[in-house]
C-alpha cells in the first residue's frame, strides 16, 4: 500500500493505493455515504461472501465472514477429519461370509442398518459386527427377517464395522446398508 500526497493549484489530495503485481491501483471506499475502505477477500477468482451469523441467509444489518470449522482426531498415524456420520450405500451380497470392512476412522456409537432380501420361506441370518482394532470382531446385532428390516444399535462405540452373512436362507440376493452417526 502507498499513500500518495499531491499539491496542485492550492489543493491537497491524498490517494491510498495498492500494488496488483504490475500497477498501482487506487483503493475504493464503500460509497459516497459510507466512506469505509472497500475490501474483498478472494479465493482464486471467486469472491468470498459474507453472511449473517444468526442464519443461513445474508443480512443487511449484521454481516460477517462465514468461517467453517472441522474437527480432527488422531487415528494412530495421522490426523483425520472427525465425521458426524457415515453412509455405506448399498452393499449387495450373494454368498455367505463377511463384507468389506468399513473404517469410520474415529468411530460411532449409534448404528442404523437395513437388510432387504428376496427370501420366501427360509430366513437369512445376518450379523452386524463391530471392532475397535479391526482384528477382533463382535456381534452388535442380528437380523433373521424375511423381506426387509431396519435395525438400530446404540451405546456400542466401535471404529470398524462389517456385515457377516451367516446364512442366505433361500434368498439369492441380500442388500445391506449401514448408517453410523454420533
Amino acid at each position: 500500500m502507498a499513500l500518495l500526497v499531491g499539491v496542485g493549484q492550492n489543493i491537497v489530495s491524498a490517494r491510498l493505493q495498492g500494488y496488483d503485481g504490475t500497477n498501482w491501483q487506487n483503493l475504493r471506499v464503500q460509497d459516497s455515504t459510507y466512506h469505509n475502505l472497500r475490501v474483498s477477500i478472494f479465493d482464486s477468482g471467486t469472491r468470498i461472501e459474507s453472511t449473517d451469523y444468526n442464519s443461513d441467509g445474508k443480512s443487511v444489518t449484521k454481516a460477517g465472514l462465514l468461517v467453517g470449522c472441522m474437527n480432527f482426531g488422531y487415528n494412530g498415524t495421522n490426523l483425520d477429519r472427525i465425521r458426524t456420520h457415515y453412509d455405506s450405500g448399498n452393499i449387495d451380497v450373494t454368498a455367505t461370509g463377511t463384507t468389506s470392512i468399513i473404517d469410520t476412522v474415529t468411530g460411532f456409537e449409534k448404528h442404523t442398518w437395513t437388510q432387504v432380501n428376496d427370501a420366501s420361506e427360509s430366513n437369512p441370518n445376518i450379523r452386524l459386527q463391530g471392532s475397535i482394532d479391526g482384528t477382533n470382531w463382535f456381534d452388535l446385532d442380528t437380523s433373521t427377517s424375511i423381506g426387509s428390516e431396519m435395525r438400530h444399535v446404540v451405546n456400542k462405540p466401535v471404529r470398524y464395522i462389517r456385515f457377516n452373512v451367516v446364512s442366505l436362507g433361500d434368498a439369492t440376493t441380500i442388500t445391506l446398508r449401514y448408517f453410523g452417526f454420533r
